[in-house]
């Protein structure tokens, strides 16, 4: 089992987004190896944004639900699992959004009819002569 971060790779971006970054002493504390890493990615049709969210839900289901206290510091765990839940929701916003188309310019051509024939982009006929 591969345990690689590398930015430059897909696995090491989809590390980057979950914070499963420390792979040294053979990823030993990695939560994820590279082959897992690379199932998420798949799963997700390769779309890095949904890949992370995939992977931070199933993180946020290994999280033990403890509260515990010591003196007067309380620890609870269960938010560890809910932060990670917002996150992968935010990841899936952005894996499904898509660029706002705009106007290319503010020439408008209106004819006699009240037909408006300006130019858009990813008009059908913006390129054709």
């Amino acid at each position: 089992m591969a345990y690689t971060y590398d930015v430059t790779t897909t696995v090491g971006k989809i590390r980057a987004l979950i914070n499963d970054r420390n792979v040294s002493n053979g990823g030993t504390t990695a939560i994820f190896n590279d082959a897992e890493i690379d199932a998420f990615s798949s799963m997700a049709g390769g779309n890095k944004f949904y890949a992370a969210a995939l992977a931070l839900r199933t993180m946020s289901d290994v999280v033990a639900p403890i509260r515990y206290r010591t003196g007067d510091i309380e620890v609870d765990k269960r938010e560890i699992g809910k932060t990670r839940e917002r996150l992968a929701d935010r990841y899936e916003k952005l894996a499904y959004s898509t660029p706002a188309e705009y106007v290319d310019s503010v020439v408008y051509e209106i004819d006699q009819f009240g037909q408006d024939n300006s130019e858009y982009i990813n008009d059908p006929g913006y390129w054709e002569d």
